[in-house]
């Protein structure tokens, strides 16, 4: 989708942030070379991770007017939460991360630790709300944004349901706009899984970086600066392959609701964390600000 949202830009390239790589620890040895972080459960140090998914959407005629225009509401749901776990072989490979970049090559590169041959990852949201602007984009409101890992991809591919994975943590959208080529999304991450652990870690403690000049956790960051009664701030930048808003399907007019047709899209994330001393920001950027490269629809 295409929109504008200068100030949103503006805030984002004046933010205190450093790029740092993450390493991703599975708690297994699934293959690679020897190039990873801490023994030979992790993948090597990560610069950005590619993904795929598509979206649904829906929008309220808030002006009863029979037209998609400025302050009507959008709801979009996508990746694997999209179609609400309906047909999930179906949408299971068409909604995940994709590749890691940089990209092990032989001896050369980062360790991706056997990615997509012993263990994936994925994520989805069924609630990302918002209100269209006079400039065609959208100001974003709310949403959760939910991220997941397996180790049995066999049983994903042909299952129905969720239960062959393993939800990570998640971003809790607070507002956000969009720009061309990228929707940035502002919030700040919650809800890491302590319950659960895969090949004995902490689900919550997979994603790592380093931050205070060690190598720690997401949910480790999340926590300390919690202990301050700070949040975990972050900025989600959405790489899109759709130049407008999705045809119109169909319109109910006892909800006064249009439906849009199913929206494609790709892109790479990539994070960023700020000095010790400041909140935390955790920056998934792509490659419509030059933080990344275009990985091609």
């Amino acid at each position: 989708m295409k929109f504008k949202a200068l100030a949103l830009v503006g805030a984002l390239l004046a933010a205190p942030v450093v790029a740092q790589p993450i390493y991703i620890d599975i708690g297994a040895d699934y293959g690679g070379n020897a190039n990873y972080v801490d023994g030979t459960t992790t993948t090597g140090w990560l610069e950005e991770l590619q993904f795929n998914y598509n979206s649904w959407s829906k929008v309220f005629d808030s002006n009863n007017n029979l037209t998609i225009d400025a302050g009507d509401v959008i709801t979009s749901s996508g990746g694997l939460l999209g179609s609400g776990f309906n047909n999930f072989a179906a949408q299971y490979g068409n909604n995940s991360i994709s590749s890691f970049l940089p990209q092990e090559f032989g001896a050369f590169g980062p360790s991706n630790n056997g990615y997509k041959s012993g263990w994936e990852l994925s994520f989805g949201f069924n609630n990302l709300t918002g209100v269209i602007d006079g400039f065609g984009g959208v100001n974003w409101v709310s949403g959760t944004i939910s991220f997941y890992a397996t180790t049995n991809i066999s049983a994903c591919a042909i299952g129905n349901n969720i239960n062959c994975f393993t939800r990570l943590f998640d971003m809790n959208v607070t507002n956000g706009g969009n720009i061309p080529s990228a929707t940035i999304l502002n919030g700040y991450l919650t809800n890491f899984n302590s319950a659960q652990s895969i090949n004995g870690v902490i689900a919550g403690d997979i994603f790592n970086t380093m931050f205070g000049g060690s190598n720690q956790s997401f949910r480790d960051i999340h926590d300390t600066l919690a202990l301050s009664g700070q949040q975990q701030n972050f900025q989600f930048l959405v790489d899109q392959n759709v130049a407008a808003l999705p045809a119109v399907t169909g319109y109910d007019a006892l909800t006064k609701t249009f439906t849009l047709a199913r929206a494609l899209h790709d892109g790479s994330l990539a994070f960023n964390v700020p000095e010790p001393t400041s909140i935390a920001i955790l920056g998934l950027g792509l490659l419509g600000l030059g933080l990344s490269r275009r990985k091609q629809a």
